[in-house]
């Protein structure tokens, strides 16, 4: 019976060395003389800045979080890794990730406080990088610059419904994406873009909270319960989208308004 040992995901992951998967068969005896390599890893380095906020208390939030990075595979590597690396933000803003495999980088934030912030955009040397970028094998990469919003937005709004409720078992979801994201999709985007989201009440009434300062892209799903952990698109309704700006410290108000006769 084959079995498979992946000691990235034990100890080794923790420092500066990662290791390749193993594949060995157990029989009716025991195995011996398998060996495990430990690769050095590659290492990312840079900075974390904080845009738009000098509030010494927001400032002492952002050194509980960490950075950190997803590394999944290259279709053009031989290596079969994937990682969640990371590292903890210095009182400079600094950090310092070890042990990376090769593959497609994107990164993330992390921590008691990971809601309070959402990442802005990425630099490296200078330019802004919009999708996952490659790790090479004992690559050293330095000047990675994350900037970072305090994330202290809130969007309050209300679904109204022609004639006065929905039809029965309707649901209603809605979401809200930084317009820059929406309009920008990439398949590996470079980092996680923080968009939220919430459920409407019985009344239509819904909160989404904990929005970085910018524009948005709300968009309300009608979702119609099929059985008591299945919900689909509601049949005959569409998405219906709005764009909002949000501000630190603020509501932004916004009021849908929904015609289920008009399928």
């Amino acid at each position: 019976m084959g079995r498979m040992v992946d000691p990235s995901s034990g100890s080794l992951a923790n420092n500066e060395y990662y290791s390749e998967k193993t594949v060995f068969d157990i029989s009716d005896s025991d195995v011996s003389g398998l060996e495990v390599k430990a690769i050095r890893g590659s290492t990312v380095s840079g900075v974390v800045v904080l845009e738009g906020a000098n509030d010494p208390a927001v400032k002492a939030k952002l050194q509980q979080m960490e950075v950190g990075v997803y590394v999944t595979p290259d279709r053009r590597s031989d290596s079969q890794i994937f990682s969640n690396l990371d590292s903890k933000i210095g009182g400079d803003g600094g950090f310092r990730l070890t042990g990376a495999p090769p593959g497609m980088m994107s990164f993330h934030l992390s921590g008691p406080q990971a809601e309070a912030f959402s990442i802005k955009r990425i630099e490296r040397g200078g330019a802004e990088i919009r999708s996952a970028f490659e790790i090479r094998r004992g690559e050293q990469i330095t000047g990675v610059r994350i900037v970072v919003a305090h994330a202290d937005g809130t969007i309050r709004g209300h679904v109204e419904v022609v004639g006065g409720k929905p039809p029965e078992g309707w649901e209603f979801r809605i979401l809200a994406d930084p317009i820059r994201t929406t309009a920008e999709y990439v398949s590996q985007p470079a980092f996680d873009s923080g968009g939220r989201g919430a459920t409407a009440d019985g009344k239509g009434r819904f909160v989404i909270e904990r929005l970085a300062p910018g524009e948005y892209e709300l968009t309300l799903f009608p979702m119609v319960r099929m059985s008591q952990n299945e919900w689909n698109d509601a049949p005959g309704a569409s998405a219906v989208k709005r764009r909002v700006t949000v501000s630190n410290g603020a509501e932004t108000t916004v009021i849908f308004t929904l015609d289920p006769a008009r399928r």
